[in-house]
């Protein structure tokens, strides 16, 4: 699986670091009101611990607590950017374009295998969120 390494990267590199974007617009639920909508996530980071064929397409998994997005994802009612709550179509697609990729032996469209973090390793699930925790770490 050459070409699909495991990457750490902070939010002050992740903008030159993201090739591409994931292909397709992501339906996503806010975990704080409850609100479904569509998003374009832009790259998505995959967690190491999972990001390998077959165990990715094992239901119940623990893939929604290891996902990142490099698109800065808002809640268009309440204003949260962080606990998004995943629709099974969205973790089969997301899934299945992995696998593909991983199959056809080259990394999938639109994902890496990594983590986002802050500059102090804080995890950030997408930029609006670690800019909610910069900000939390700013008033501190």
């Amino acid at each position: 699986m050459s070409g699909f390494q495991y990457t750490r990267v902070s939010a002050n590199v992740a903008l030159g670091f993201f090739e591409d974007s994931f292909p397709d617009p992501l339906d996503l639920i806010c975990g704080q009101c409850g609100k479904r909508a569509t998003f374009e996530v832009g790259t998505i980071a995959i967690d190491p611990r999972l990001a390998h064929f077959p165990t990715i397409l094992k239901r119940d998994n623990g893939l929604e607590s290891k996902l990142s997005f490099a698109g800065y994802l808002r809640c268009e009612s309440c204003e949260s950017a962080s606990n998004w709550k995943y629709p099974p179509e969205t973790l089969d697609l997301i899934a299945e374009s992995f696998s593909k990729g991983i199959l056809l032996g080259k990394r999938p469209q639109g994902m890496i295998n990594a983590s986002l973090s802050l500059f102090d390793g804080t995890p950030m699930h997408n930029f609006a969120d670690g800019e909610d925790k910069l900000l939390a770490k700013i008033e501190e």
